[in-house]
């Protein structure tokens, strides 16, 4: 089990329930920002690999950024270019994190 963490780090998962993926683009982007291009390719085989135990996030309000500041409407404009079905995203932004945060809501 791996989890990217929203600074980048990645550690293995002790717990199942703990078995999600987080990977934000602006700390994983070797060329950005504006441009988080190079991400995409990554971004878009976790979420293949794993629909249904990955989620996203802007990571806002950006702790710790201390080279620059991501503009979380370009950030959100990537989703699209990884998850790139509307099921996909479905899953990546409402059922994943429903199902994580709010199981007993969950039918």
């Amino acid at each position: 089990m791996l989890i990217i963490d929203c600074h980048g780090h990645y550690t293995t998962a002790p717990e199942p329930h703990q078995d999600y993926r987080k990977a934000p683009l602006d700390r994983l982007s070797l060329n950005g920002p504006p441009d988080y291009e190079d991400v995409v390719p990554f971004a878009k085989r976790v979420v293949e690999a794993f629909p249904d135990r990955v989620l996203w996030g802007t990571d806002w309000p950006h702790p710790n950024m201390k080279s620059h500041m991501p503009d979380d409407g370009k950030v959100v404009d990537y989703i699209p270019k990884f998850a790139v079905t509307e099921e996909l995203q479905h899953k990546l932004l409402v059922s994943n994190p429903t199902r994580l945060y709010w199981p007993e809501e969950v039918t």
